[in-house]
This record gives structure tokens, sequence and C-alpha cells, in this order.
């Protein structure tokens, strides 16, 4: 009874394997989020870090959207650094700085920040977080939404007269 018991239990863990058998990533690497970006169609322009020694990558989509995406909770360890969290940010430039808050209220998408940056530029962020692991499509699928929402708001400010695209 035992053996028929685990054998089900086997039968049953194996059928599902495939359900659970997909690797996820609980944190990336830069090679690694240079690669996603690259599958995405993206050019690289530059790796560096802030004046806060947070590392990141700053990529330009076939469309001409100059973006960046930030390593966060990351360790320590060069140039082997993982990091568990990624922050997608754009900026936009007006050609005024008062119509930042007029173009703000503009902006109505839940899946990312919009504020006025220190630098007075119009920001937009996605903040993606890797614990408990995320599949390398669905990270792909979030840099995708974060770059089409920024598509959408440039074209959005060029249309009302913001800037010159």
């Amino acid at each position: 009874m035992r053996i028929i018991a685990l054998s089900a239990l086997a039968t049953l863990a194996l059928a599902g394997a495939p359900v659970f058998g997909q690797t996820v990533m609980l944190n990336f690497s830069f090679p690694e989020l240079k690669q996603q970006m690259i599958d995405l169609k993206s050019t690289i322009k530059k790796e560096a870090e802030t004046d806060d020694k947070i590392r990141f990558i700053e990529a330009e989509t076939e469309d001409g959207l100059i973006y960046a995406i930030y390593g966060l909770e990351c360790d320590s360890k060069e140039p082997t650094q993982r990091c568990r969290g990624a922050e997608m940010v754009a900026s936009f430039d007006l050609e005024r700085d008062g119509d930042i808050g007029e173009a703000l209220d503009m902006i109505d998408y839940a899946a990312v920040a919009d504020y006025k940056g220190a630098d007075n530029r119009l920001k937009l962020s996605r903040y993606v977080i890797f614990d408990d692991g995320i599949t390398p499509a669905n990270f792909k699928v979030n840099i995708t939404v974060f770059t089409n929402i920024a598509n959408d708001v440039w074209d959005l400010l060029e249309e009302e007269g913001f800037f010159d695209k």
C-alpha cells in the first residue's frame, strides 16, 4: 500500500514538473540585464554608475526612446554583482519647466510612476522586484510594458506641444 501511494505521489509530481520546472530569476547580473535589453532590440548606449554607486545600463529603443535600468538591492561583489530589484527610468526634458505639472496631470498609467525629477525633468519609472523569482520572459514583458508606456507618453507630450520629438 505504501509503495502504491509513493508511486502515485511520484507520478503526480512528474506530471506537474513542467509547471514547476520553469526557470526563474531570483536576481540578475548586468550581463543578463544587457542581454534582455538587446533581445528586445534596444541598443546599449552606456553602462555606468551614479555618484551613489548604483549601477545602470542606458539603452535606446528602435523608436529612439532613451531609457535606463538601475540595479537595486544588489550584493556588493564585483564583477559578479547580482541585484534583486530593477528600476526602469525614462526622462523627458520639456521646453518650459512650468509645464511639468500640467504634463503630469495628463499622464494616467497605473503601471508606471510619474514625477518631477530633481533635475527638473519629467520622469517615468517602473520598479520590478525579483523576490521569490520571476521568469526571464516576465522580466522582458516588464521592460516592454515600460518602454511602450514611455513611448505613449512621449507621443502624448509631443502632440500636446510640450516639445518636439
